[in-house]
């Protein structure tokens, strides 16, 4: 029974291993551009996994107004489609966070454009109405901002990269009097996998 136990522990290991040295690795290595892309898969195929990736821009002080494009070629595909484009920043989360998020001021927007300067998405996120969702263990943890359209059921802040084509990602960002309360903030664009 051990034996079993084993054998099978090792297989799933070393699917995962192949995985992870598989077609998605081999994306993130071609990709061209600015940030830093990592592979944030999870799990070990066939069974429980999930391939993903994180694309990390630099960060940028929240207190002040920001503006700045980010070149991108050859984002990754994975088998969930479009990606999430976040605004992300570290703090603590409150039992009061709704209530305290209606204050603040600040607004983030982003455009993908491709080669040819043709913007194909568009986005507001103003930090009083978007959703905020937080990861973190005990202590300081990590926000995520992002735009839910409710009645429509459907996140707004996505985009479906193709990985043979160039892109120009746009941030304009405004603090106003009342910025969110951290000292880092970054653009991120997510597909699968883990934080």
């Amino acid at each position: 029974m051990r034996s079993s136990v084993y054998i099978l522990s090792f297989a799933l290991g070393l699917t995962g291993c192949v995985y992870k040295t598989g077609a998605l690795r081999n994306q993130i290595s071609h990709y061209k551009g600015d940030g830093t892309i990592t592979d944030a898969s999870i799990g070990a195929p066939p069974f429980f996994w999930g391939p993903g990736f994180r694309l990390v821009f630099p960060g940028f002080d929240p207190s002040k107004s920001y503006e700045h494009s980010y070149q991108l070629n050859g984002v990754p595909k994975t088998k969930y489609g479009a990606s999430t484009i976040y605004v992300r920043f570290p703090g603590d989360w409150s039992i009061d966070l709704d209530k305290e998020k209606t204050n603040i001021t600040a607004v983030l927007s982003f455009t993908v454009l491709d080669e040819n300067d043709t913007v194909l998405k568009s986005q507001e996120v103003k930090f009083s109405t978007a959703d905020w969702s937080w990861a973190g263990g005990a202590g300081v943890g990590v926000f995520g901002l992002w735009v839910y359209d409710r009645p429509n059921n459907r996140t707004e802040n996505i985009f479906n990269f193709a990985p043979a084509k160039s892109y120009r990602l746009k941030i304009v960002y405004t603090p106003g009097p009342v910025p969110p309360q951290t000292t880092n903030m970054y653009i991120s664009i997510e597909n699968g996998g883990r934080i």
